[in-house]
This record gives structure tokens, C-alpha cells and sequence, in this order.
């Protein structure tokens, strides 16, 4: 197998992963928020409205993955790693606005418990 396929190809399950979590953590905030709009609606508030800023980190390391997967430059082991360390640091922060929206989401969505544990999972599979 081919390993430059491999790396991209894991950055890429990471990446389709950690949109599964936003997906479930959106939807969780957008309740929260009382959010009843359409889902063009719902993006902008979501980039706009300070209710969902905790969400800015996780859509940010979605975006620079999908930008690296399109990139067709060779990735280094030690990108792919680099990735995977910050992936790794954002799901596993113990304080911080990110970890008080996802531990709070935790207590009413068990679909997003199981969304970041699929992450994780992908996340260790890099390597």
C-alpha cells in the first residue's frame, strides 16, 4: 500500500470524523440557542454569533485538513502526526470554552459521546 495514500486517505477519515462531531455539536448549540432557521441560517449564525464561537476551533482544524487533503503535495509522517497531535489536544483539552460546550453537549446528545469517540479512534490511526 501505498503510504502517501494512506497518510491522505487519514487525514481525510480524521477530517470526515471531526464533521460528524460539528454536526452533532451544532445541532446541540443551535437547540441550546433556541435556533429554529434554515440550515443557510443556521451557517451564518454559526460563523457570526458569539453562542457558537466554543465551535471555531473544531471547524478550524476541519478546514485545515480538508485544505492539506487537497493539497497535492506528498505528506510527511510527521505531518500526518503534527495533525493528529492537534486534533488529539483539541478533543482532549481539559478546560477552555471548547471542552465546557462538548462536556455539556455530553449530557444531553450521547450521539455526540459516540462522534468523538469515532474520532479519536480515527485520529490514533494516523499514527
Amino acid at each position: 500500500m501505498n503510504t502517501q495514500v494512506s497518510r491522505a486517505t487519514g487525514l481525510d477519515q480524521v477530517s470526515k470524523a471531526l464533521q460528524s462531531v460539528h454536526q452533532h455539536l451544532l445541532t446541540f448549540q443551535a437547540e441550546r440557542a433556541g435556533f429554529t432557521g434554515s440550515p443557510l441560517k443556521l451557517f451564518d449564525r454559526a460563523t457570526k454569533d458569539s453562542a457558537f464561537v466554543w465551535l471555531k476551533p473544531l471547524r478550524d482544524a476541519i478546514v485545515a485538513l480538508d485544505e492539506r487533503c487537497a493539497d497535492s503535495q506528498k505528506i510527511s509522517p510527521e505531518e500526518s502526526k503534527a495533525y493528529g497531535d492537534q486534533c488529539r489536544a483539541l478533543l482532549n483539552a481539559e478546560t477552555g470554552p471548547f471542552r465546557d460546550g462538548l462536556n455539556a453537549a455530553f449530557q444531553s446528545k450521547p450521539e455526540a459521546i459516540w462522534a468523538v469517540g469515532n474520532a479519536r479512534r480515527a485520529i490514533e490511526a494516523l499514527g
